[in-house]
């Protein structure tokens, strides 16, 4: 029996082509002299291409019509009720081009293998094949692009919902306030998901691992056919290991909701003071284009959906701090000098754990990797190691550790002007976390190496406030 050593060589690259086009129309009516209606609508377009310049993601014609008006309630100008409704469409991350449409050389080249030699590389020693004969000619089969295989034909647009609706109020020449709710809504994404289904729905499955909405019904390219197949993302997208059930992608869903105050007291010459608080919720069972919970910043390819476990679970996201508190004044103590001064406080974002595995499939339903294959919302507790059917698991929601600490701030300035007539030269001294702070703004969250086996570093801290930094920044106008 001969021993084989198979080599491969792959680049990924190109020049990449996006066309994006917008038009908008707007009219802006007076209904009366006190209420103002704007009208609109913005039509997008959007045409992503290959290396080879052909468009595998090609959106036209999206409609988004928009609302506002503003009230003025006495008719004086001293309150304004004021509000807007719209849908907001978002364009493909031009990353998508580079992961979906690269001329990748991908070459597979077979030697006999003629033996080990010993390596040594940075103090580590490995063995490295030694290279006979080579057999047969180069495999360059994978190096071609189809932009058939890139994506969903049908694929749809990505929106997001917003409605604003906002109360402002004069107190007196120097003082107002104001309070506004914002809502926004996201049920629809864009991201690379991982396809295994049945011989029967296609032989050589979905391997690409193309660009879908996930949760919703996809049209895909069967390689083994030479046919497009439609299936149902939400139910019929992966086949369980082991126990052959046939599962679906949870439809992705986000919302934001807001609510903040504000009251202010503007400039006057000598001194100024604004204050809000900001009370929000964010919950979903997806973030966006990043993943946060798991240090995952490659845009546009999340891994909500390397997995059907990645998304399972719907609740309180990474960024959900419910509380945030600002505070803003600046003092001029006479012509030359001027001081001004900031403080933030905010409440903790949730701590979730992310498993390995989840019921009722032997395959793993993530990487051990801390920032890699997403995670699970399933904690192995019993019968962890040997057969899977025997495995207990705990379903951890999201949040389920508690919540990171506050955190606060506070910043300084100094500015001196040059007194001289018609001259503008300003010096502006600044020092940011004037406290030096170094509360924790994020931990580790994977929870499990493997079923059963828990890290010792979940919990604990990986970032912190950023120190005290100061800069000294001069402005000459002229």
């Amino acid at each position: 029996m001969t021993a084989i050593v198979q080599q491969r060589f792959q680049r990924s690259g190109g020049n990449f082509q996006t066309e994006a086009s917008a038009y908008y129309l707007e009219d802006v009516w007076n209904i009366t002299p006190n209420l103002l209606l704007n009208l609109g609508v913005r039509v997008d377009s959007f045409d992503n291409k290959a290396a080879n310049g052909q468009s595998f993601i090609k959106i036209d014609n999206l409609v988004a019509p928009r609302l506002g008006f503003s009230w003025d309630m006495a008719g004086d100008g001293t309150s304004k009720l004021f509000g807007n409704l719209g849908r907001y469409y978002l364009p493909v991350a031009n990353a998508v081009n580079e992961y979906a449409g690269s001329i990748s050389p991908d070459v597979y080249t077979y030697y006999v293998l003629d033996g080990w030699r010993e390596q040594s590389t940075g103090g580590f020693t490995y063995l490295l094949p030694v290279l006979g004969q080579k057999l047969g000619v180069n495999d360059q089969s994978a190096g071609s692009i189809d932009t058939k295989t890139a994506a969903d034909r049908d694929i749809k647009a990505v929106y997001q919902d917003e409605a604003i609706l906002g109360y402002q109020q004069v107190i007196n020449a120097a003082w107002s306030w104001g309070v506004n709710a914002t809502y926004r809504k996201m049920d629809r994404t864009m991201d690379d998901v991982n396809f295994r289904v049945p011989a029967s729905m296609c032989a050589s499955g979905f391997t690409s691992w193309p660009i879908v909405n996930p949760g919703e019904m996809a049209t895909l390219w069967c390689e083994a056919s030479g046919s497009w197949v439609t299936l149902d993302t939400s139910k019929e997208a992966f086949l369980k290991q082991g126990s052959n059930e046939l599962v679906g992608y949870s439809k992705p869903k986000r919302t934001y909701k807001g609510v903040e105050f504000q009251i202010d007291r503007a400039w006057d010459g000598k001194w100024s003071f604004n204050a809000s608080y900001l009370w929000s919720k964010s919950e979903g069972n997806f973030e966006g284009p990043v993943n946060s919970d798991t240090g995952f910043d490659a845009t546009g390819f999340t891994q909500h959906f390397d997995h059907p476990a990645n998304n399972e679970r719907y609740g309180d996201l990474y960024n959900d701090h419910r509380h945030q508190l600002k505070l803003r004044g600046a003092y001029a103590l006479n012509e030359q000098w001027a001081f001004g001064s900031t403080l933030q406080v905010q409440s903790g974002g949730p701590i979730t754990a992310f498993g390995t595995a989840w019921p009722n499939d032997s395959r793993t339903a993530a990487s051990t990797s801390e920032t890699n294959g997403g995670g699970t919302g399933w904690l192995c507790v019993q019968n962890c190691t040997g057969n899977y059917a025997n495995r207990v698991f705990e379903y951890s929601p999201r949040g389920a550790f508690g919540r990171l600490p506050w955190t606060w701030t506070m910043g300084a300035s100094v500015t001196w002007t040059m007194p001289v007539p018609d001259v503008d030269l300003k010096i502006r001294f600044s020092v940011y976390n004037l406290f030096n702070n170094k509360e924790v703004l994020d931990v580790h969250s994977r929870y499990e190496v493997s079923p059963g086996v828990y890290r010792t570093t979940f919990g604990q801290g990986q970032r912190w406030q950023s120190p005290r930094y100061m800069n000294l920044v001069v402005t000459y106008n002229f």
